[in-house]
């Protein structure tokens, strides 16, 4: 997939180059929808629980996870990615917890569609 940038914040002489020298292979524009709500967690969703040996070594970590939701709320198999993660003890807690996990449906015009999530999740020792 090739994807269109916008050089508007670019010097007329650069955006001039560009112009020149490279073409739009394909553009594509993703549709927004009024009234069109997210994803969100089911209330009362528990976050991934901490692993245990971070926590006794106090180290904290950050994993960045997509996936698809279908139009149940549930994680469609094998749509998780797990984009970056600082260890796998915290990817491993966020695949467990997601595997378990329900969802509200993303919704347009009422209607629940599989939506693409992108999600971090925070590990954070209180002081």
């Amino acid at each position: 997939m090739f994807l269109s940038l916008t050089t508007h914040r670019l010097p007329a002489e650069v955006r001039s180059l560009l112009d020149e020298t490279a073409g739009d292979v394909a553009v594509r524009h993703l549709p927004s929808f009024a009234g069109a709500q997210p994803v969100r967690p089911t209330p009362g969703t528990r976050g991934p629980h901490y692993p245990t040996d971070e926590r006794n070594a106090h180290r904290q970590g950050d994993v960045m996870v997509q996936f698809v939701v279908d139009e149940r709320g549930a994680m469609v198999p094998g749509t998780l990615r797990v984009l970056r993660f600082t260890s796998v003890p915290f990817a491993r807690a966020v695949f467990d917890m997601l595997t378990h996990a329900h969802f509200q449906p993303a919704t347009i015009g009422g209607c629940p569609v599989k939506a693409l999530v992108e999600e971090p999740f925070q590990f954070r020792l209180s002081p």
